[in-house]
């Protein structure tokens, strides 16, 4: 029987450079800016750069996990970090949560500083120890009842003091004492 020639071919082994190995670890950063995180890693000094899913703004001493490929340094997490988050758009920014509530908590001061600020809610209801207002003019209106209940109650004005009522009913369980330099009842 004759044999059949088979095919010749030629296999070519191909060389697959070793890809560098890709570390992963926690450091502590030294020094932040916008574009560059400098952090220890094991016992070295990198320059790394933000890839993080939300703006944080890393400060010395934050612990951050960090992933290094070659010379590449990327901080991808805070483990324990007190750095700001700054939320900044060219446009608006609408907070909502139509179905649920939501509730703003910091340890120190919360602020807002804006060119007008409104508020239109059902109702409003403020509980604190101390309440400070200071405004150049302030224009209140209410159509229905104002009601004030306190202690004591002073004011102090400066100026001409004038109140225009309908009818004007006051009541003291102890004295009442008007003191002027001249009293006029017309």
């Amino acid at each position: 029987m004759i044999a059949e020639e088979q095919p010749v071919t030629a296999t070519r082994q191909q060389h697959v450079p070793a890809q560098p190995a890709v570390r992963l670890g926690t450091a502590v950063v030294i020094d932040s800016t916008q574009d560059r995180t400098q952090v220890v890693f094991e016992g070295g000094m990198l320059n790394g750069r933000l890839a993080l899913a939300f703006a944080y703004q890393p400060v010395a001493g934050d612990v951050v996990l960090v992933i290094i490929q070659d010379q590449a340094c990327f901080v991808i997490g805070v483990l324990s970090g007190r750095g700001a988050i700054t939320l900044n758009a060219p446009g608006d920014i609408t907070i909502s949560a139509p179905n649920g509530r939501i509730s703003l908590n910091a340890g120190e001061s919360i602020e807002v500083d804006a060119g007008r600020f409104k508020v239109h809610a059902q109702s409003i209801e403020v509980l604190a120890v101390a309440l400070v207002e200071r405004v150049q003019s302030a224009f209140k209106t209410f159509t229905d009842l104002l009601h004030i209940t306190a202690g004591r109650r002073q004011t102090t004005i400066d100026g001409v003091s004038m109140e225009s009522t309908g009818r004007t009913y006051q009541r003291s369980a102890k004295e009442t004492v008007i003191n002027g330099e001249s009293i006029n009842i017309t």
